[in-house]
């Protein structure tokens, strides 16, 4: 066991106290670690981005975030981090998306109303989609999120919504994103799944050439 709030003899600063919540654990094979994000009370010292070196058996905190930001889910991309946050929602209902860089810890504001941290922009690079980050999948310099509706985010034209397939079929109730070969599969509640792909010839990274790939029988069996 490498840490725990319930140990009474301490050896990291994950030992003892208060009891702590841990998201969004990322593998790093090319950094030989394992990133976590760690959510507890108001004020906790212990709050923020954390990384394992499972050889030493030594943990760091590698960010402490700001009480407003508070990491829900993660993802690596290219040896970055896409950290989302789980504060309260604004008004308008915006998650927060900010990325790190694994090595020097620069920090880019990437979505949201919420800056999270004092040393990234002044603004996010992408538009206020109107719903959540996440789930979240990455195409080139493009955003695609899920929070119930599938989005496509560009830093020049702000978001769009993709709720049609080629034929006029509704996508809806998006819960789950995942790139696969050279698309991305979007996975409903409902059980259907599609594959996101770029249009031939389009200058985007993701356009609406959704195609079905698997959908749930219906109760008649058809």
């Amino acid at each position: 066991m490498l840490a725990s709030s319930r140990m009474t003899r301490t050896r990291s600063a994950l030992d003892g106290g208060e009891p702590y919540v841990l998201r969004g654990v990322v593998a790093d094979p090319a950094r030989r670690c394992v990133w976590f994000g760690v959510s507890a009370d108001d004020g906790s010292k212990r709050v923020g981005l954390w990384r394992c070196l499972p050889g030493p058996g030594r943990l760091e905190h590698f960010w402490k975030t700001a009480d407003s930001f508070d990491i829900r889910s993660m993802l690596m991309k290219d040896g970055r981090i896409l950290a989302t946050d789980s504060s309260p929602q604004t008004l308008e209902g915006v998650g927060t998306l900010v990325l790190v860089d694994s090595d020097t810890g620069t920090k880019t504001w990437l979505a949201g109303s919420w800056r999270p941290a004092s040393d990234c922009g002044r603004a996010p690079a992408y538009a206020s989609a109107g719903g959540g980050m996440w789930p979240l999948a990455v195409v080139g310099e493009h955003l695609i999120t899920g929070d119930g509706v599938l989005r496509l985010h560009t830093r020049k034209k702000g978001s769009t919504v993709l709720d049609r397939g080629p034929d006029g079929e509704r996508i809806a109730d998006v819960v789950v994103l995942t790139s696969f070969e050279d698309g991305i599969l979007v996975g409903c509640e409902s059980g259907e799944v599609w594959r996101l792909q770029r249009r031939p010839g389009a200058g985007e990274a993701a356009r609406r050439s959704t195609h079905e790939v698997g959908r749930r029988p219906d109760d008649d069996g058809e």
